[in-house]
């Protein structure tokens, strides 16, 4: 399962790179499981998700500023403490290039390099960081806003609310149809959820051991972040602040994330700007990946093992569930080389969840988006989380239209929420982000109903 071998893996050009991060960001916001292989053999039922299944972005708000004052800054409670990149001027009096940490473009940290954020996975990659980043922008610029009107005024919740409203939408009517196509989410928004019916609000396991690892098969080997040559996936992990004694932070200026680039908006520069299709072959640095005492282990064969001391049901029985045809014992056995050992394996009729939502996406989709048991599963999830959460969108206004700026009026997407936030240009590429300078935006909650 990794992409080196004879399996003809390509670029998806119907995605670009920016939202596999976006996938991560958003997962990181509603799951949160430390339970251990041995634990989970023992009792999967006893699994305990440590983040709340809300798309409330308290992965970025922590407990708000009162309960978790480091994320803030002391002199004004209402936004985000930003921190510094590192770079580099020449000092005229001592003739010398000294430190300069006046960009602000890396996530706050503290003495021993660690971020101070609402969670610490966020910084695990360097896209993932420079996306929680963006967040952090984009929580104080609707502050700014608010306040241009109201000099001086407390806004923080107000804000928050305005950023979590964005967000949900981006979710529900960009990335979700993005992944999983627009016709799972209307049937489903029509006709409810089996999370709804069943009336409580958990993380799947299905879900969250097999279907949404769908993004591991997204990856790209080399990423365009604006600086050359191509950030590697090793490059990713070494500048960000969760490598150890190898955090390469703060972040050099030449690292900052140009964000046009991933999203492949950037003509002059195209290459390595797409996400990876879904299919089972994962970037080759994935099959090694380093753990404590060298150990060096391969992500596709901890995705197995997982689901596999689970229980997780087989990607036909999940079919048959949802009423969908099967893939056939010879659309999983190809002449690939997975196939081949799908079918020395005898798993060709009750094949691992994970792999058959990969190999289903190759085969229905040839890996532009989730096949259908896949994007069932991720939209039931989804959409069953806001539909059964009572703050949410579907529940405190179901009306609600965006009122940030964006390029088309009445809808808002991952693109305008990185330019209102100011790490992207406003009109389309350029030189590289405008990370410092705020947007005097008219911003509305009129249409909003808070609780």
């Amino acid at each position: 399962m990794v992409e080196s071998a004879d399996n003809g893996s390509a670029d998806n050009p119907a995605i670009p790179a920016a939202y596999t991060y976006l996938g991560q960001f958003i997962d990181h916001n509603i799951t949160f499981d430390t339970t251990s292989l041995t634990e989970a053999a023992v009792d999967p039922d006893s699994l305990t998700n440590y983040r709340r299944p809300r798309f409330d972005l308290d992965s970025v708000y922590g407990a708000g500023p009162v309960a978790t004052p480091h994320l803030y800054q002391r002199d004004d409670p209402d936004l985000f403490e930003i921190g510094a990149a590192l770079v580099f001027k020449f000092e005229p009096d001592s003739n010398a290039t000294v430190p300069d940490f006046a960009v602000q473009a890396d996530l706050p940290r503290a003495r021993n390099r660690f971020a101070l954020i609402g969670d610490p996975r966020n910084d695990e990659n360097l896209i993932v960081a420079q996306l929680h980043l963006a967040f952090l922008f984009f929580h104080n610029n609707i502050v700014k806003a608010l306040r241009a009107d109201r000099p001086n005024a407390a806004v923080f919740t107000e804000a928050r609310e305005l950023a979590i409203l964005h967000y949900q939408w981006l979710i529900l009517h960009e990335f979700l149809p993005l992944f999983a196509g627009q016709a799972i989410v209307d049937e489903l928004l029509a006709a409810g959820t089996l999370m709804r019916r069943g009336g409580r609000l958990f993380m799947p396991v299905e879900f969250s051991a097999a279907a949404y690892r769908f993004g591991h098969s997204t990856l790209r080997p080399l990423y365009d972040l604006g600086q050359a040559p191509p950030a590697t996936l090793n490059d990713l992990f070494t500048f960000s602040g969760r490598t150890g004694s190898r955090a390469d932070v703060p972040i050099p200026k030449n690292w900052i994330v140009e964000w046009f680039r991933l999203l492949h908006m950037d003509e002059s520069a195209l290459e390595n700007t797409l996400s990876r299709r879904i299919d089972p072959y994962l970037a080759d640095d994935l099959a090694k990946l380093p753990f404590p005492g060298g150990v060096m282990q391969s992500l596709a064969e901890l995705n197995l093992l997982r689901g596999n001391e689970l229980g997780l049901p087989s990607g036909q029985s999940v079919a048959r569930f949802f009423d969908y045809a099967p893939l056939s014992p010879a659309e999983i056995g190809d002449a690939s080389p997975d196939g081949q050992v799908a079918t020395a394996c005898g798993l060709l009729e009750a094949t691992p969840l994970w792999y058959y939502i990969l190999k289903e996406a190759l085969v229905r989709t040839g890996g532009a988006s989730l096949g259908p048991v896949g994007a069932r599963i991720v939209a039931e999830v989804f959409i069953g989380l806001l539909q059964l959460d009572r703050e949410s969108i579907l529940n405190r206004s179901p009306a609600w239209t965006p009122t940030l700026p964006a390029r088309e009026p009445g809808t808002f997407t991952f693109p305008d929420l990185l330019r209102f936030a100011g790490v992207m240009p406003q009109q389309g590429p350029g030189p590289g982000p405008a990370l410092l300078t705020p947007h005097d935006y008219k911003v509305s909650r009129d249409s909003y109903s808070p609780v």
